[in-house]
């Protein structure tokens, strides 16, 4: 059950990083940085999903299930953090100014995965199609 569950997050990880990448890039833009390239963007999502999937892949295998709440706080001001960090050291920013575009980064990313897959569900609504044997 574990091994699946990391198969699914490697290849999710695999299809999302482009994606995140690319919103990263114009979000950075717009902050006015001189460094707004696709592949400062890509190796930047590249390190911190990585280092995310590590530490999801430590939290599932070696805690127990018990610790379920210290995992998720844990693990999250720690990725929190190293997420911080890469953006700040990756476009030499200030902390707040780190901070304000790790928001507005997450903001955007949010709404146009939203709007996609709200997307994907009204075509799939109007279609007269039964997902019931796919689920």
């Amino acid at each position: 059950m574990a091994l699946e569950g990391i198969l699914f997050q490697l290849v999710g990880l695999i299809v999302v990083i482009p994606f995140i990448a690319f919103i990263l890039k114009l979000v950075v833009k717009r902050f006015g940085v001189s460094d707004y390239s696709y592949l400062t963007a890509l190796k930047a999502v590249f390190i911190i999903q990585v280092v995310n999937f590590v530490f999801s892949v430590i939290a599932q295998l070696f805690l127990p299930t018990i610790f379920v709440w210290w995992k998720f706080i844990n693990f999250t001001f720690i990725q929190f953090g190293f997420t911080l960090y890469i953006l700040k050291r990756t476009y030499a920013l200030s902390w707040v100014k780190t901070l304000l575009l790790w928001l507005c980064w997450g903001f955007v990313t949010v709404l146009i995965t939203f709007a996609i897959f709200g997307l994907i569900g009204f075509i799939l609504s109007s279609m007269d199609v039964d997902l019931m044997p796919f689920i």
